[in-house]
Parts: structure tokens; C-alpha cells; sequence
């Protein structure tokens, strides 16, 4: 018997089926149409630049080294940390996104910010009421062993004792220059010169030898007529003072008249019956010679003491 070799038929492999129909679904349970009909634009996530120029001015920001809590999408809630260098100061904890974590820490580190600020303005107060002070302290060694320290008086400031606070500035204006150191004698003052160990450059005031001056009744008189009473009154009037130190404040406060308004202090400087320097409630000082003084200016010794 003889073989006959057949072509073999070819075959595929798979044959696709055919697709069903689409069904429709009932009305009852048709899907509702989805509400987000326009699709949402993909933006990129901000930088940390970004978000500390977002935040912060060139001139604000302060390049530290600090550790920053970094919100990662991963695990919102175990925040992680990480080190940086950025430019900023970062601190604090915030549930969300990275951008928001490093908003809410940008807004405490201003909020710390500013109460450092308020700090450094104290301090500088502080310094400013010490300096004050130093002022109206004498410090001295006895120069010889039993010194009888009742011979020194003390400072101006701390000898007189304001009767009205509304010409606290301008008693403090008036007295500025002179507000020295008063002692009984010239000679307790040399004795404290060199051998009295003093830590500063100091004016002594000897009762004995200082020479005052007072402005006379008659000018008194004519500053009344001017400009009516109780418009214009001598500086020594209105601070108190022991019997004993008469001739010391006629030295520092009985030259110059306390003036309520600008007008009664121009008139009692620049008036020639009357000529003398006067001082307003504000602390602007009219001299007879023209000149005028002005202006913001810091509290002084007076001010520390009787604030």
C-alpha cells in the first residue's frame, strides 16, 4: 500500500469571540452621570523655595541650620524628620500636606519671631533705666577711715521731690546739665576727687561755695503781667526740697521759668523787660538769645526715678 502525502491544513491558533452586546441598564439603576465633567489639571506640588518666598521677604529670611518636620504623603500622621540648610526657619507640627505643614511652621516661627523682638525691646529698656540711673547714684570709697558721710548730700535728683508731674519734663530740661553731686564743703569735694576711688567723671556742688542765682521779684512781676498768673512760674517753685540745700537748687533751678503754653514761653524769653529762659510743659527750651531747643527726646534721671 502506498502513502500519499496530504498538505496539512493551516490553523489558527485562537479564534476571537465575538463581543457580546452592550446592555443597557435599567432606568431604576442607570449610574448618575459623574460630577467632575472637565478633567482637573495636573499641577505640579510647590517647592520649598516656593513656599519660604510665598511666605517671607529677602530681607526676612534667615539662613540657619535646623531640623524641619516634613508631612509626607505617605504617612500623614508619623511626621519625619530630616535635616536642612534651607533658607528659613521652620519648626512646629501640621497634619496635611507638605505645603501646608511648612506654611503652619513658617506662621509660629514669625509668631516667635515677634516675641523675640518684644524681648530685645525690654532689654534695651532696661539698659536704657540702668544707664538712667547710674546717673543719680554716687558711688564713692570713704577717703580716710571714720569719713563722715552725711557730708555728701547725694545727687540733685534725688534731693527734690516734684510737686506737680505735668512739669516733670520740662524740671527734668531745665535741670539736665546740672544735676551733680552735693556735698557740704568744697573741701569733703576734693577729698572725694582723690582719694574717694569714683568709677566716673563727676561735678561736685559745695553749699558753701556755689554761687546761685535767682531770678528777681521784679522780673517775677512782669511775667505775671505779661502773661497772667500761673501761665509762667520759676522752676525752684515747683520742687521741694530740705532748708539746708537752698543755695544748690537756686543753682540749678531758679534761672528758668516753667511755661504752660508755647506762646507765654516765647514771650517771657524774647521780651526784653523780661529776658530770661523759659522751658514748656513739653520740654522746648526758648533762650534769650534766640536760640531753640526741641524735639523727641528719651527719659532721663528725673523721669527714672519719679516714673
Amino acid at each position: 500500500m502506498t502513502l500519499v502525502e496530504q498538505p496539512l491544513k493551516k490553523r489558527k491558533l485562537y479564534e476571537p469571540l465575538p463581543e457580546p452586546p452592550p446592555s443597557s441598564p435599567p432606568e431604576s439603576e442607570a449610574t448618575p452621570p459623574s460630577p467632575q465633567t472637565l478633567p482637573t489639571p495636573s499641577t505640579p506640588p510647590l517647592s520649598k523655595e516656593d513656599i519660604l518666598a510665598k511666605w517671607w521677604n529677602k530681607d526676612e529670611i534667615r539662613s540657619v541650620s535646623i531640623e524641619l518636620i516634613v508631612c509626607t504623603s505617605e504617612d500623614q500622621q508619623q511626621p519625619k524628620m530630616v535635616s536642612s540648610n534651607k533658607e528659613g526657619v521652620l519648626a512646629g507640627k501640621s497634619s496635611g500636606n507638605e505645603e501646608k505643614c511648612i506654611e503652619d511652621q513658617l506662621r509660629d516661627a514669625k509668631e516667635r519671631m515677634a516675641e523675640m523682638d518684644c524681648m530685645q525691646k525690654l532689654k534695651d529698656g532696661i539698659r536704657n533705666l540702668s544707664a538712667n540711673l547710674a546717673n543719680v547714684e554716687f558711688t564713692y570709697h570713704d577717703p580716710f577711715k571714720n569719713f563722715d558721710r552725711s557730708k555728701v548730700k547725694g545727687v540733685v535728683a534725688k534731693l527734690i521731690k516734684v510737686n506737680d508731674r505735668s512739669s516733670m519734663t520740662a524740671l527734668e530740661v531745665t535741670a539736665a546739665g546740672k544735676l551733680y553731686n552735693v556735698v557740704d564743703t568744697e573741701n569733703t569735694g576734693k577729698q572725694l576727687l582723690q582719694n574717694g576711688n569714683l568709677r566716673r567723671r563727676v561735678t561736685i556742688i559745695p553749699l558753701n561755695k556755689i554761687q546761685s542765682y535767682n531770678v528777681s521779684s521784679r522780673v517775677q512781676q512782669a511775667v505775671v503781667r505779661l502773661v497772667g498768673k500761673g501761665n509762667a512760674e520759676i522752676a525752684l517753685s515747683l520742687v521741694g526740697y530740705e532748708e539746708e540745700l537752698q543755695s544748690a537748687m537756686e543753682y540749678v533751678f531758679g534761672s528758668t521759668f516753667v511755661c504752660k503754653t508755647v506762646d507765654a514761653a516765647k514771650e517771657v524769653a524774647f521780651n526784653r523787660e523780661i529776658h530770661t529762659t523759659s522751658v514748656t510743659l513739653e520740654g522746648d527750651i526758648f533762650q534769650p538769645s534766640g536760640l531753640l531747643t526741641g524735639g523727641s527726646r528719651k527719659y532721663g534721671a528725673l523721669s527714672t526715678i519719679f516714673l
